[in-house]
């Protein structure tokens, strides 16, 4: 089914928006693409900007050795970070000169574009010692991980259809959801690489839910280039869960449990155009991940009944729970929530990477890393997100050289405590809370509470114990120490 899927996605493509289109502009671009490349008003921009100029890459989208993806998901946007953090080499820079548009206001979303002095010397340093394209490529053992993973999750759904006692059935069922969390991991480097490593990437279907096209667009431009700010999709999970933590616990434990899921299939039917979509996403790819869900459902129905259901759930609340904390874990920190502030106070764009990103076990070998989703290694993959996951461990020396003391690692029961505090709201060791004095008996409203000319502050931390409506002089509010933006909005 996959490689069906691949090779009915490839042609889709090539006819729509492939180099054999008798037609130079793709027809998902939101606006046309000039030519020649002399600067024209247009609505939306309709150019790309690296390091604050304009550049018009239609005429070079069909010829991007990463796929017209890329560029057809990045149209009209500052793609500095992404050029950045994807091209090792030198031969992209070469080439930019012939689509550079003068004359063309550039604005850049962040205030000015990182100097970038450590990380190209890190690229540097990279460039001389490996062979770039190796670092693309796959290790055996990482192959052989991903068929085996593939056996597994073929072997554990035939299982769950043909098993017809209780401890068999559920035993296949917790095995397809493992088999279902590590697709993804698998899935998250291939789209990285795509269309180099286009089997991966389909893999994500497997999940019958999450999309890897729509993951490309949002995850790619979203969090890998802003990550942690208040443009990363994923750190807006953080106010939800606080409120659902003091206001709605089983809507909490509901989204740890089938969270990924629940996207998944909500992004089977949202409208093109949102970010559960994606700009080069066709419909047929979009409706993959429906068909999947309906196909492998209708029969587990047709075999088992009444008692499918029931048993998929524990197999969606295993492999979304399992992705969940994995895919968190490495961001979700006190120290590394505030990328705003963290940008605003280094103006290289490794240091700024390393420090809204964790990991652990930086240089273990594929098949330690594979219970992990390779996501041990989100640091290096996230400096190099083109680099394939079997090879990131080759550079950490490098990095740990460039960057000493920001490529430790942590241990994983640290970062997933850390994780919990940060969703529950609970105030880490390095945040104090002033003593209030209280100013009103408890139950007081807002109104009532700064008509005596006191504060009222439910806060963050309901487990604070500290009164709600104080006196001013006392301050009450809480400090982070030591880093971040006190002012940042979570």
């Amino acid at each position: 089914l996959v490689c069906c899927l691949a090779f009915i996605s490839h042609s889709y493509l090539n006819r729509n928006i492939g180099p054999s289109s008798p037609n130079t502009t793709a027809p998902v671009l939101p606006v046309p693409l000039s030519s020649p490349r002399a600067w024209k008003p247009r609505p939306l921009g309709g150019f790309w900007i690296l390091r604050g100029q304009s550049y018009d890459l239609g005429p070079f989208i069909h010829h991007h050795p990463g796929g017209a993806r890329y560029l057809l998901n990045t149209f009209n946007t500052d793609i500095t970070e992404l050029f950045e953090s994807h091209h090792v080499g030198t031969t992209a820079d070469k080439m930019l000169s012939k689509f550079r548009v003068e004359g063309v206001p550039a604005l850049r979303m962040s205030e000015a574009h990182h100097p970038n002095a450590r990380y190209e010397g890190l690229k540097r340093a990279i460039r001389e010692r490996f062979d770039l394209d190796d670092l693309k490529e796959p290790t055996s053992e990482y192959t052989a991980l991903f068929v085996g993973t593939l056996a597994l999750y073929a072997g554990s759904y035939a299982s769950c259809i043909s098993s017809h006692t209780a401890a068999p059935a559920l035993a296949a069922h917790a095995s397809l959801g493992v088999a279902i969390a590590w697709l993804g991991g698998f899935a998250h480097n291939g789209l990285h690489l795509w269309p180099r490593r286009r089997v991966e990437t389909l893999g994500m279907y497997l999940s019958l839910s999450n999309n890897p096209f729509r993951w490309m667009y949002a995850h790619v431009v979203s969090h890998h280039m802003h990550t942690n700010t208040e443009i990363d999709q994923d750190k807006k999970a953080v106010p939800d869960f606080r409120r659902w933590r003091r206001s709605n616990r089983p809507l909490f434990v509901l989204g740890m449990l089938y969270g990924p899921f629940i996207i998944g299939v909500e992004g089977m039917f949202r409208t093109r155009g949102t970010v559960s979509t994606s700009p080069s996403m066709t419909l047929a790819e979009q409706s993959a991940a429906g068909v999947f869900f309906l196909l492998a459902n209708a029969l587990g129905i047709w075999k088992q009944g009444r008692r499918w259901l029931p048993h998929m759930a524990l197999t969606f609340a295993i492999g979304s729970f399992y992705s969940f904390v994995l895919f968190q874990v490495s961001h979700l920190q006190t120290t590394a929530l505030d990328g705003d502030g963290i940008r605003s106070s280094t103006a290289d764009w490794g240091e700024f990477q390393l420090r809204t990103t964790f990991g652990w076990a930086s240089e273990a070998r594929p098949l330690h890393c594979l219970p992990w989703l390779f996501l041990n290694l989100q640091p290096s993959h996230h400096l190099f997100p083109a680099v394939h996951h079997s090879k990131l461990a080759l550079l950490v020396p490098l990095i740990r050289e460039h960057y000493p003391g920001l490529m430790e690692d942590h241990t994983v029961r640290q970062l997933v405590v850390g994780m919990f505090e940060v969703l529950q709201g609970t105030p880490p060791p390095s945040q104090e809370l002033s003593p209030r004095s209280r100013c009103a008996p408890p139950g007081v409203s807002v109104q009532e509470c700064e008509a005596q000319g006191c504060v009222f502050d439910n806060g963050h931390w309901p487990r604070s114990r500290q009164p709600w409506c104080f006196y001013p002089s006392n301050g009450g509010a809480l400090a982070p120490v030591g880093h971040g933006s006190p002012n940042m909005p979570l």
